[in-house]
C-alpha cells in the first residue's frame, strides 16, 4: 500500500526527530503544546506558522507549490483589488484541497503531526474539526434566537450556525463559505453572497482551484460586510451530430513583418465541432472577416457543418438568410468554442496585463464601461497636461495625476508616484509613468480583452483601445489594485469637473488639483509659442524649443515684448511650409532674408548647429 504523505513526514519526527525535524520540534512544543486555542482564526495561523517551518520538507512540496501556484495567480486580499479574501483562501488551501488517491491536505498532514506530538488537547480537537469544515454553497433560512439557520446545499442539513462575521443577511440568500462544526456551527469567513436567485443553480466544482476562479469570474460588488457574486447564464444544451460553432477573435498572437513596419493583430476565424470536440478548421487574416468571406471560406470545409452555432447577431442574421447546408442558430455561450479558444491563446499568447483576466467579466465590463463615458466627457477640454491632480487612495498613497489628451495626440491618464514628480514631469523632466491608461493601438492591448470590448458593443476615440500600463519599457503586468485606482478616477474626475470644487472625497480617496507652478522665463515663451500656433506636433515642439534657446540666448530682457509677435509669425509661416514634412529648419532659416529677426535667428542657429 502506497504510504501517505503523512507518514512519510512522521518517519523524519518519530522514533527520534532529524537533525532536519528538530527546529520543527522545538515550534510545536513553544507555540502549540500548552496555550489553548482563542479561535479558528487562531488555530489556522498556527497551522500556517507549521507550514512555513516545514517548506524545506520535500513531503510537503506538492501541497506547498500549488497553494503557491494559486496565490500568484489570484492574489488573495481584500475587494475591490481582489475578491478572493485571505480568509476564504488559506481555509480552501489548507482544508478544502485534496490531494492523491489518499485526498490529503495540507490540513490533514499538519493534524497527524501535531496529534504525535500531543498538542493542546482543545487545539488538537478544533484542528480536527477544521479538517471537517465544509466549504460551499448555504442557503439562509431566517435568524433563530442568536444564531442563524443555514442549510448545506450539498447535503441538505440545516444548522443553527453561529457568525463570526459582521454580516447577518437575509432569509432566501444563497453563501459561499466555510462552515466548521466546534461545539456549535460556525460560520467562519466573509459569506459572498449570490445575487439572482432566479438564475442557473451554483456551481459545483469537480476540483478545488475552480471555487477561486468563480469567485474571481462572477465578482461584481461588495460592501465591508459582503461580498456579491452573480453567476452567468449557463447553456445544458447538447450539441447535435454534424453541429459546429464559428466564431472570429482577435489573433492572440501579433505579426510584425519588418522592424520599421508597425506591429498588427490579425484576425482568426475558427471552426470547431461541438459535438465532436476537436477544432475543425481555422483561417487568419489581417482584416477583419466579412459575412461574405466567411460564407465562402465555410462552403470549402469538409465535411460542411449540418448546423450552426455562431455567437454574432449580425453573422446569424447573414448565413440563417444565405447558408444553404443547414440551420443557422445565434448561442450566447459557444462551450466547445471558448474551450478550445481558452486553450489556444494560452498556448499562443506572449502578452499578460489582460484586465479580463486581471478582474474578471463583471468587473471588467464596469471599468471598461466607465473608461468609455470617461473618454466620451473630453475631459482634456478643462484639464490640461499642465495641471497635475493629487489623488490619495484608499491606502493612504499620494499620486500625482495628469489627464492626457489636450495635445490632441495621446489621450488617458498618466500616474506618478508623488504630485512633485508629476509637476517636474509637467515642466519637462524626463520621467516615465508608474502607471499610465491610454488609449493605444490593437496590437498593444491582449486579444481577450478587444474580444471582450466587441462583445460589449464599445468603441473609442480613434477606433484606439484603452490599455492600462504598469512602468512602460518592463515586463511587470500591472495589478488589481493597479486597475482599482484608475477606475476610481475615470467614475470621478468627470464629476470633479463639471462640480467645479476644489477637492473631491469620496470611498477614502480624495482628488484636489493642485496650483500650476509659477513658469520661468523657457517655460512662459514655449507656452506663448505652443499656444499661438495652436497646434502641438513634433515639429512645433522642436520649433519651439530652439526659439527658445535663441531667445535665452541671443535677445535682452527688454526686446523680448517687441520680438515674441514675430517669433509667432515666423513659426507660423514655417510650420504652414513645413509642419506635416521633414524638419527643415535650419535650411528655412537661414536662407536669404530681409527680415531682422529671422535674420538673426539663422545666424544663432549658424553658430550652434554649423554642421
Amino acid at each position: 500500500m502506497k504510504q501517505t504523505l503523512a507518514s512519510r513526514l512522521l518517519r523524519k519526527f518519530q522514533p527520534k526527530p532529524t537533525r532536519e525535524a528538530q527546529p520543527v520540534v522545538r515550534y510545536l512544543r513553544s507555540h502549540l503544546c500548552t496555550d489553548p486555542p482563542d479561535s479558528t482564526a487562531d488555530v489556522l495561523a498556527s497551522l500556517m506558522g507549521l507550514a512555513e517551518a516545514l517548506e524545506d520538507f520535500s513531503e510537503l512540496d506538492a501541497l506547498l507549490e500549488r497553494q503557491q501556484a494559486a496565490l500568484r495567480e489570484f492574489k488573495p486580499g481584500e475587494p475591490p483589488a481582489s475578491p478572493v479574501t485571505f480568509a476564504f483562501f488559506y481555509y480552501l488551501t489548507y482544508f478544502g484541497a485534496p490531494y492523491g488517491n489518499q485526498k490529503e491536505t495540507l490540513g490533514t498532514v499538519l493534524f497527524e503531526l501535531c496529534r504525535a506530538y500531543s498538542i493542546h488537547p482543545q487545539r488538537l480537537k478544533m484542528m480536527e474539526a477544521l479538517n471537517r469544515c465544509s466549504i460551499g454553497w448555504f442557503q439562509h433560512e431566517g435568524p433563530k434566537d442568536d444564531k442563524v439557520l443555514l442549510r448545506d446545499l450539498s447535503t441538505g442539513r440545516l444548522l443553527e450556525t453561529v457568525l463570526e462575521v459582521e454580516y447577518q443577511g437575509e432569509a432566501g440568500e444563497v453563501w459561499l463559505g466555510c462552515l466548521v462544526e466546534w461545539e456549535t456551527p460556525r460560520w467562519v469567513t466573509m459569506p459572498y453572497v449570490l445575487r439572482g436567485s432566479n438564475g442557473p443553480a451554483p456551481p459545483r466544482p469537480k476540483q478545488w482551484i475552480e471555487w477561486l476562479e468563480w469567485i474571481q469570474a462572477c465578482y461584481i460588488d461588495h460592501t465591508s460586510q459582503a461580498i456579491f457574486l452573480e453567476l452567468p447564464e449557463s447553456s445544458d444544451e447538447e450539441a447535435p451530430e454534424g453541429c459546429f460553432s464559428l466564431a472570429q477573435r482577435w489573433a492572440p498572437l501579433v505579426v510584425q513583418e519588418d522592424e520599421e513596419e508597425e506591429p498588427i493583430r490579425p484576425h482568426l476565424l475558427l471552426l470547431v465541432d461541438e459535438a465532436g470536440e476537436r477544432v475543425q478548421a481555422f483561417h487568419q487574416q489581417d482584416e477583419r472577416f466579412s459575412p461574405e468571406q466567411i460564407q465562402a471560406w465555410l462552403e470549402q470545409q469538409r465535411p460542411r457543418p449540418k448546423e450552426l452555432w455562431v455567437d454574432d447577431p449580425a453573422l446569424q442574421a447573414y448565413l440563417e438568410k444565405h447558408w444553404r447546408f443547414g440551420p443557422c442558430r445565434l448561442k450566447t455561450r459557444l462551450p466547445r468554442f471558448q474551450a478550445a479558444w481558452r486553450y489556444l491563446s494560452r498556448s499562443l499568447a506572449t502578452e499578460e496585463g489582460s484586465l479580463l483576466e486581471l478582474l474578471g467579466p463583471q468587473r471588467a465590463r464596469r471599468f471598461y464601461q466607465s473608461a468609455h463615458a470617461f473618454f466620451a466627457s473630453n475631459p482634456w477640454d478643462h484639464l490640461s497636461t499642465e495641471d497635475c491632480l493629487a489623488y490619495q487612495d484608499q491606502e493612504g498613497t499620494l499620486w500625482g495625476v495628469v489627464v492626457m489628451g489636450s495635445g490632441g495626440e495621446e489621450f488617458g491618464l498618466a500616474f506618478y508616484s508623488s504630485p512633485s514628480e508629476a509637476l517636474e514631469a509637467i515642466q519637462g523632466a524626463p520621467a516615465i509613468p508608474t502607471l499610465s491608461f491610454a488609449l493605444a493601438e490593437e496590437w498593444l492591448v491582449p486579444a481577450q480583452d478587444l474580444d471582450f470590448l466587441e462583445s460589449c458593443q464599445l468603441r473609442f476615440l480613434h477606433d484606439l483601445y484603452p490599455w492600462l500600463c504598469y512602468r512602460l519599457g518592463t515586463s511587470r503586468p500591472p495589478e488589481p489594485r493597479h486597475a482599482h485606482l484608475v477606475h476610481w478616477l475615470l467614475e470621478n474626475i468627470p464629476e470633479f469637473i463639471s462640480g467645479g470644487c476644489a477637492e473631491l472625497v469620496r470611498d477614502q480617496c480624495r482628488l484636489e488639483l493642485l496650483a500650476r507652478p509659477e513658469a520661468g522665463f523657457e517655460e512662459m515663451l514655449y507656452g506663448a509659442l505652443l499656444t499661438g500656433w495652436g497646434k502641438k506636433s513634433r515639429h512645433a515642439e522642436m520649433l519651439a524649443e530652439l526659439l527658445v534657446e535663441f531667445a535665452r540666448d541671443e535677445l535682452e530682457g527688454p526686446e523680448l515684448p517687441e520680438v515674441l509677435p514675430r517669433l509667432v509669425s515666423l513659426g507660423q509661416e514655417y510650420l504652414a511650409v513645413h509642419g506635416r514634412k521633414r524638419s527643415v529648419v535650419i535650411e528655412y532659416f537661414t536662407g536669404p532674408t530681409s527680415d531682422p529677426i529671422q535674420r538673426r535667428f539663422g545666424d544663432y542657429l549658424e553658430s550652434v548647429y554649423p554642421e
